[in-house]
């Protein structure tokens, strides 16, 4: 699943990917078995990628500019068979991950943003690591919410 000419409805310089989702394994066996959310550009040039890990009870998320990783955050403590309720909150300063009413990690170096954001995939942009699973809810919020707002979000 795919959605092109989302420019209007997301920001580049900074935002909210939100999922209510659930995954039908909990990791996998192969390097593959990854399942991947995006805001992208069509690309892996520019994208906001959240990844349910091949590693059990492990998510990701990355952010890239210019085909260069600018930061991530990991989790390792999250059963991806029970429906979790995730938020990856993105800007010039930073980049977290709120899972289930709780700021799970955060990277606090980012200095720059992806750029030309128009695409929502349930794939890593092109169309590799697709998601297999359950999605209750997603939405993307064209601003950064606080984590007072995020905390509430996903409890």
């Amino acid at each position: 699943l795919s959605k092109t000419g989302l420019s209007n409805y997301i920001n580049s310089s900074e935002g909210v990917l939100y999922v209510e989702l659930q995954a039908f394994i909990n990791g996998g066996s192969l390097v593959n078995d990854s399942r991947r959310i995006s805001l992208n550009d069509t690309t892996n040039d520019e994208r906001l990628l959240l990844e349910l890990d091949e590693n059990a009870n492990t998510i990701k998320a990355f952010l890239t500019s210019m085909g260069n990783n600018i930061g991530s955050v990991e989790v390792t403590d999250v059963n991806q068979l029970q429906l979790n309720k995730i938020a990856v909150v993105y800007n010039i300063n930073s980049l977290k991950i709120f899972i289930n009413g709780i700021l799970k990690d955060e990277d606090l170096t980012i200095s720059s943003v992806p750029s030309g954001l128009s695409v929502l995939s349930f794939s890593d942009g092109v169309g590799d690591f697709r998601f297999y699973g359950k999605c209750k809810d997603l939405r993307v919020y064209n601003e950064a919410l606080t984590d007072a707002e995020l905390q509430t979000l996903t409890t």
